[in-house]
């Protein structure tokens, strides 16, 4: 099949697109994405069971990145390879997206804007349930809309937009709100079709798998829900306390996200051109624009003034990567204002406006944070491997270096605490005073980190205060990163 010239152009972007990513590579961390790597290892192994925690009952995320291990193998690039393939997909989606609601020229413009878009950069080589979880629920609209407009393949593109979006459930519950977008389409068009019932079977059937999956765990076809309402709910009504203020509650819900969109370093300069495009297609709307307003503007408002839980009001918290199921309408609409024939917009905004979002987004990629954040701990791990005497750290820690083993279960790596913010009584603590022939790694990224996040967290007196008979065996990092080895005699 010969490709015509935008697929060429296309084809330049991706080949970019992969070059980028994997020259910025994140790997995993020490936070969610560790979950995820457990888990899909314990389905490898055979010993998966759904915990209190909602991220085990991710079955859309978990268990292919279990069938990769088992195909693979494990480590920092397969654990990772799965978002890593979402986003390019993105790339392609974006484009046809474009191309089918536009032209060609808008299609390319919106690839290259994704293509180095700091947001989907940064998180693409992690693994996370948001990003793919987005691309999943974009697909499901792009199907949609093609069965408006091919009445004699409709009903194969409305069962597939629900098959779409029902993957995209099972990768992050989040993707329900979804249907706040095609009520708001059925409004704005004023017809309602009987075909749309396939639509709520295709995502019927994977509800269905996920309630199988947990009856067959757990005995509860709501087992996700529980834990939502139990785990997540509670988290943030600790960790997020300021939220259920008068002032918290006013500042939350009108001036957090126009704040982060403007400041935060995923987003790069774009949302400033996204609320300019955004005003343009207000000012001037035509049906398709209007569309991706609707699919915009819902998703928003959902994400600003929802609700987490459905027994009670709990805003969203604010989370940069919650933004990521936005990030298809913000992008096509800024192509599409970037690709009109104005001149003014042809010959000097466009090509200024595509520099300066490169240049800018190269820059905060680049600093940004959110690549090294165990860079530390994978530096000092040849020599915590090295070791047949016992390792005390913090739990997290313990996480990550048995991540790093390839989960090989190195007995003598212990951690010194747990913590279970659910529990009556939320921290185990090893007593370091009885302990001796041992080594201690102290992560002060994890003992300074996060109390921020968990208020009630406690490690060993000795942590923070050093014993004079510690002696330091191995140190890496500066600062508020250093982790230190101590031997203790």
């Amino acid at each position: 099949m010969k490709l015509g010239k935008c697929e060429k152009y296309l084809i330049a972007v991706l080949l970019f697109a992969l070059l980028l990513r994997l020259v910025f590579f994140t790997g995993g961390d020490h936070s969610d994405s560790l979950l995820y790597f457990i888990y899909a290892d314990e389905i490898v192994d055979g010993t998966y069971k759904p915990t209190s925690n909602h991220f085990s009952s991710r079955i859309g995320l978990i268990y292919p990145q279990a069938w990769i291990y088992r195909l693979f193998g494990l480590n920092d690039f397969t654990s990772n390879i799965f978002t890593l393939l979402a986003s390019l997909a993105g790339i392609v989606l974006i484009f046809y997206f474009g191309k089918f609601l536009f032209n060609e020229k808008t299609g390319i413009i919106a690839a290259l804007l994704l293509s180095f878009y700091p947001l989907d950069v940064i998180f693409s080589t992690r693994l996370m349930p948001d990003f793919p979880s987005a691309f999943f629920m974009a697909l499901a609209v792009f199907l949609f809309l093609k069965a408006e407009k091919s009445p004699a393949k409709s009903r194969i593109y409305y069962l597939a937009c629900g098959l779409s979006l029902g993957i995209s459930y099972l990768i992050k519950e989040i993707a329900v709100i979804m249907v706040f977008f095609f009520v708001a389409y059925v409004i704005y068009k004023r017809k309602f079709r009987k075909e749309y019932f396939l639509i709520v079977a295709g995502f019927a059937v994977l509800l269905l798998l996920e309630f199988w999956h947990s009856y067959a765990f757990t005995g509860n076809i709501l087992f996700r829900h529980t834990q939502i309402e139990s785990e997540e709910v509670n988290y943030v009504l600790e960790t997020y306390s300021n939220y259920f203020t008068p002032f918290g509650m006013i500042s939350r819900l009108f001036f957090h996200w126009p704040f982060t969109m403007l400041n935060d370093i995923h987003y790069g300069l774009f949302f400033i051109f996204i609320f300019i495009a955004l005003y343009y297609s207000i000012t001037n709307r035509k049906d398709n624009t209007n569309i991706l307003l609707i699919w915009l503007i819902t998703l928003m408002l959902y994400l600003n003034f929802g609700t987490l839980s459905t027994q009670r009001y709990i805003p969203i918290p604010l989370t940069v990567k919650f933004l990521s199921i936005i990030t298809f309408p913000s992008l096509l609409l800024l192509a599409n204002f970037l690709s009109n024939k104005e001149k003014i917009i042809t010959k000097i905004i466009m090509p200024a406006t595509l520099l300066l979002l490169f240049f800018s987004s190269i820059g905060f990629i680049y600093l940004s944070n959110d690549r090294t954040l165990i860079d530390e701990v994978k530096e000092i791990y040849p020599f915590v491997e090295s070791q047949n005497k016992e390792i005390y750290t913090d739990e997290r820690t313990q996480m990550v270096l048995n991540y790093l083993s390839g989960f090989s279960d190195k007995k003598n790596i212990k951690s010194f605490n747990k913590f279970d913010f659910l529990a009556e009584d939320k921290n185990t603590i090893v007593d370091l005073r009885n302990k001796h022939d041992v080594f201690v790694l102290v992560n002060r990224a994890m003992i300074d980190g996060l109390p921020i996040l968990y208020k009630d967290i406690e490690f060993p007196d000795q942590i923070n205060n050093i014993p004079k008979n510690w002696q330091i065996k191995k140190e890496v990092g500066q600062g508020d990163k250093k982790v230190i080895v101590y031997y203790v005699p």
